[in-house]
């Protein structure tokens, strides 16, 4: 009888489940529901009634049950209050797991949309920055053609080509070694170097480590190099005398590079270090960092990424 009586409450719960399945957002509101829940008050309890009631006289009584009408009146109050109370459990228990399902499919769906929000952002911001490097390349390239240096400039012209294949290598979403990122960094100072001449001087640093295993963001050296030499030739000094060094450190890989100063200068433009940094916030969720340090001999810029594997492609 126990189990007879509780297959209405399944099916009361199976057909709720149904219902709110395909309910339209507008209708979970609390006006709503319990229009709902008085409806589902009124249809239930009286065919639950019946329902028991004919259920006892046909199986234990053995007899025909009692006209409709006569078995809603002869049911007692607390029958009606206590067969009311579990309908209303099987309602808004049903009610609180639909809330819980579409605030966790709405939660799903914003950060899906949160997500490639910020890969389109990081996909724009390395559009810009791919012109940006080819526009500053052509700007050193026509100073070695205002002065008359042509052979120079066939040179330059020559690296160009190299440095611009590796960077159509990253716009097919490519990721490249820290390796690669090494060398394409020094081919584009020795790029400089033709520019400046014997004014540019750079010294690198490199830990002993495998660095070819460890995976970095196309052009990302490349943005801290082109800062660190913008701030020197903003300074107006006759030399630029740059520093870089790489190590790793445990699951960290620290990136330096320093500008040495002929005089004390204002403070630099933050403009590109800020836009690396929310590249890097894009790209490692807070886990990377990316400091200016500046005193009267240099300026020290600094950045620590996650070591992550390189993946052959």
């Amino acid at each position: 009888m126990s189990a007879i009586s509780f297959l209405s409450y399944i099916l009361l719960s199976a057909l709720l489940a149904i219902i709110f399945e395909n309910l339209p957002e507008r209708w979970l509101t609390a006006k709503y529901l319990l229009i709902l829940y008085a409806l589902v008050i009124l249809l239930f309890l009286p065919l639950e009634i019946c329902y028991e009631v004919s259920t006892v006289y046909l199986l234990i009584k053995k007899k025909s049950p009692p006209p409709v009408l006569l078995m809603l009146t002869d049911t007692s109050a607390m029958a009606w209050w206590l067969l009311g109370f579990q309908a209303s459990v099987a309602y808004f228990m049903q009610v609180a797991i639909t809330l819980w399902q579409r605030g966790r499919e709405q939660a799903l769906r914003t950060q899906d949309l949160r997500q490639k929000n910020l890969m389109l952002r990081l996909s724009l911001m390395q559009c810009q920055l791919e012109p940006y490097f080819l526009l500053s390349s052509l700007d050193g390239i026509g100073n070695l053609i205002r002065v008359a240096d042509r052979s120079l400039a066939t040179t330059a012209l020559a690296r160009l080509s190299d440095l611009l294949r590796y960077v159509l290598r990253s716009t097919d979403n490519e990721t490249p070694s820290m390796t690669d990122e090494i060398g394409f960094a020094k081919a584009y100072l020795s790029l400089q170097e033709l520019r400046y001449g014997q004014h540019l001087q750079v010294k690198w640093t490199l830990s002993d480590n495998e660095w070819c295993a460890v995976s970095c963001p196309p052009l990302l050296l490349h943005s801290l190099i082109e800062q660190a030499l913008h701030c020197s030739v903003t300074s107006k000094q006759e030399n630029h005398n740059l520093l870089l060094s790489l190590e790793q450190r445990a699951s960290m890989v620290q990136c330096c590079i320093t500008v040495a100063l002929e005089a004390a200068i204002a403070s630099p433009d933050m403009t590109q270090i800020d836009s690396v940094r929310e590249r890097l916030a894009i790209l490692y969720a807070g886990a990377a960092s990316l400091d200016l340090l500046q005193d009267k001999e240099r300026i020290c810029i600094t950045m620590l990424i996650p070591v992550t594997e390189f993946q052959d492609t």
